[in-house]
């Protein structure tokens, strides 16, 4: 991930008035991201509307679709809690394409 996109999309965040939407290949919850899911969190506490999509094949794992809960990965366990946190703050997340069965309708992206 990008140091700079991550820092001026935090950067940004932090600036807005009015509203603030976030669509993302990955959603990380690591060092690298810290602040701007911190800013996210803000934002929505201080009333901008904040929405964030993050697509369900984050950690190639499907969002927990294809393997059962107890092999989930680390990296999708962490993902999943920043999306917990994130939409028990306010912010209106959602994982895209977060379906049962996507390999049987012949789709293994989004």
């Amino acid at each position: 991930m990008g140091e700079d996109y991550v820092s001026d999309a935090t950067r940004r965040i932090r600036d807005a008035k009015r509203r603030v939407l976030l669509t993302t290949l990955t959603i990380a919850h690591d060092h690298r991201t810290d602040d701007r899911s911190e800013a996210l969190v803000w934002a929505a506490r201080r009333g901008v509307e904040v929405s964030v999509a993050a697509d369900v094949f984050t950690y190639a794992d499907a969002a927990g679709t294809f393997v059962p809960t107890g092999y989930r990965t680390k990296a999708w366990r962490k993902s999943d809690t920043l999306a917990s946190k994130l939409i028990r703050e306010g912010v209106r997340f959602t994982w895209l394409w977060r379906e049962k069965g996507l390999p049987w309708r012949r789709r293994t992206h989004t």
